[in-house]
């Protein structure tokens, strides 16, 4: 019997595909998502307990659990976001691409708050938004840059979002959209 070593080549981004997958696997882990004609909709499957209120322990322990993986997400697209820029253009070109896509930059600077643990030119925290009747929560991303004086919010969905929107006009992935 001969055993062989397996390699999972870094250097050719047709392995890209692997995490892509994994990706939109992990968000549908956490959201139903629905492709619309000019919009994506996601609908949480974080449930909180049945016998929980919306502002208890229980409550709150099923949003920090949630946390891990919503960070590990966000990493893993911004990471696939770069790479697929970089195979295709040799460089990733912030400022031009950020121009086209007005919520990456802001993605590109939670990553590195995630990455870096700085609180360099943006403060952000993550908000529990709690959805009573179906009994799910949802995840805000609050944010403020020391520059200005007032605090901005994004629903996290908006950063899964804009990743299947580039991924789809890049013709990395086809989405059939209703």
């Amino acid at each position: 019997m001969t055993n062989k070593l397996n390699i999972y080549n870094l250097n050719n981004s047709a392995y890209l595909f692997e995490d892509i997958e994994d990706v939109i696997s992990r968000i549908g882990q956490l959201y139903e998502v629905h492709f619309q004609k000019n919009r994506i909709r996601f609908v949480s499957k974080i449930k909180y307990p049945e016998n929980a209120a919306w502002v208890s322990e229980e409550t709150t322990k099923v949003f920090n659990e949630s946390v891990p993986l919503f960070k590990s997400i966000i990493k893993d697209i911004y990471s696939i976001i770069e790479g697929i820029f970089v195979s295709k253009n040799g460089k990733f070109d912030k400022p031009k691409i950020e121009e086209k896509y007005s919520n990456l930059k802001v993605l590109r600077e939670f990553n590195n708050k995630l990455k870096h643990h700085n609180n360099k030119y943006v403060v952000f925290n993550l908000t529990s938004v709690v959805n009573i009747h179906p009994r799910t929560l949802d995840c805000w991303i609050q944010y403020k840059y020391e520059t200005e004086t007032r605090i901005s919010s994004i629903p996290l969905v908006e950063f899964f979002e804009l990743f299947f929107v580039i991924m789809e006009d890049e013709n990395i992935i086809e989405i059939d959209r209703k």
